[in-house]
């Protein structure tokens, strides 16, 4: 059995669980993690999960691994994202979770559905971390969670993923928080987004919010950053005398006393 692996409790309100309820909590965290899957994959192979343990006495548990020991790297990332995340979600709707979707949210809220149906408690257990034991709460924090809203914005990132199917889009990666911003954008600017490919660029236009976190754009303009091997540098400013001649210590006192 691999290290990293992820056990699912169900405890039912009486000796009998519902196997639709049982079920539902097994697809939805299938769904979580497909979802993380997707979000942290970078030229790897998707998980496949497999079944490793299974204990009918109550709790109800189920263990899941990878099946494949070259996955343990892949697998750890992702169900460090799932504990993660549920235990974010549960606490509060300030901020939605690293490498969480809008079908990761929803297929939590889902889940945690089946405390209403003849199920106590469900719980989930990684090796090494502390264990979770979601709430109703995700649920009501998840209807705040996906509220949309949208206001006017700028946005720094990469242009990648030119996609023409079921309209013009293109993904950019958030330069500061590494969030993947879905980008919309009219057919005259085609060109324009091709020629930007693999680019920085600033990109403005209406944006779409979940939370506080800005999931897609409606490009109206981009702008291109200048390559970082043609901004000035440090050595480019040597000699040059930005205080007219006056002494360092005098200039700067003027500035802060706004002489």
């Amino acid at each position: 059995m691999h290290s990293e692996r992820l056990t699912i409790e169900v405890t039912g309100r009486t000796e009998f669980i519902p196997v639709a309820s049982f079920l539902n909590v097994v697809s939805g965290t299938l769904a979580i993690l497909k979802e993380l899957d997707d979000e942290m994959r970078r030229g790897r192979k998707p998980i496949r999960w497999r079944i490793s343990e299974v204990h009918l006495h109550s709790p109800l548990s189920l263990t899941i691994d990878s099946d494949s020991a070259e996955d343990v790297g892949g697998s750890r990332d992702i169900l460090r994202g799932y504990m993660e995340g549920f235990r974010k979600i549960d606490e509060s709707a300030e901020d939605i979770p690293s490498y969480f979707t809008e079908t990761s949210l929803e297929a939590a809220k889902k889940l945690v559905s089946v405390l209403d149906d003849e199920i106590a408690k469900v719980s989930f257990f990684v090796p090494g971390d502390k264990p979770v034991t979601p709430t109703q709460h995700v649920a009501a924090n998840v209807d705040r969670l996906i509220s949309r809203r949208e206001l006017m914005g700028s946005f720094e990132g990469t242009i990648e993923m030119i996609s023409i199917h079921g309209g013009l889009t293109f993904n950019i990666y958030h330069v500061l928080t590494g969030d993947r911003i879905a980008c919309s954008f009219p057919e005259k600017m085609l060109e324009d987004v091709k020629s930007s490919l693999g680019e920085r660029v600033i990109v403005f236009g209406k944006a779409c919010y979940r939370g506080r976190k800005p999931v897609s754009v409606k490009v109206e303009q981009i702008k291109h950053m200048r390559p970082s091997d043609e901004l000035p540098q440090f050595k480019d400013l040597e000699g040059v005398d930005i205080t007219g001649g006056m002494d360092p210590t005098e200039y700067v006192r003027r500035l802060r006393d706004a002489d």
